[in-house]
């Protein structure tokens, strides 16, 4: 849901489903894909683009491993990288199955500290060239360390896994009600005056 619109997310208006019948993201990645395959859905600057297939593809690929690893429905995966468009692909990926919180690479620890003091976060999905950060919260805190790294040559917002997550539970994933994304402000809005 928006906050303070009271829409289903994937029932705004320009998107194939007129409002009142809302969608999951993979459902609408999935129509997506279907209909505009080899069209671009990422671009980037000095790479390929990711086209609607791919991105559905990797998207669901990539939520069935989290919930596979016990990741799914009210758990809060924390999304540590740089702006770009990998960050718009973790983001629907972990918001296809469970809640996205996404912060910036150069966000200050404290920050990031504060935000964990706050929120109920259960993982960390990071990029292995910035793990030293996801590392240390994962560690004392105890969250479920989830790497990721973005082949040589790939497409815009195209990544893998760079260790095998655990497959020892099974989660269930988010339903069409459910919070998907977790975003903050900069509070100068509530400020007043």
């Amino acid at each position: 849901m928006i906050a303070g619109v009271g829409l289903p997310l994937l029932a705004l208006s320009g998107h194939d489903s007129p409002v009142g019948s809302p969608r999951t993201f993979l459902a609408w990645l999935e129509d997506n894909a279907v209909h505009y395959a080899n069209l671009p859905a990422v671009e980037g600057i000095h790479c390929p683009p990711l086209t609607h297939a791919a991105l559905y593809q990797q998207v669901r690929d990539h939520a069935d491993a989290l919930l596979d690893a016990g990741v799914g429905r009210a758990d809060v995966v924390l999304i540590i990288l740089p702006n770009g468009p990998k960050s718009l692909t973790a983001m629907l990926t972990v918001a296809a199955v469970a809640v996205a919180l996404p912060v910036g690479i150069e966000e200050p620890a404290e920050a990031i500290e504060q935000l964990l003091a706050t929120v109920a976060v259960r993982a960390v999905l990071f990029d292995v060239a910035h793990r030293a950060l996801a590392d240390e919260l994962c560690r004392k805190h105890g969250l479920m360390p989830i790497a990721t790294c973005s082949p040589a040559d790939s497409a815009a917002g195209q990544f893998a896994f760079a260790e095998p997550l655990p497959t020892d539970r099974q989660a269930a994933a988010t339903r069409i009600d459910d919070a998907a994304i977790l975003t903050r402000t900069s509070g100068t809005t509530a400020a007043g005056g």
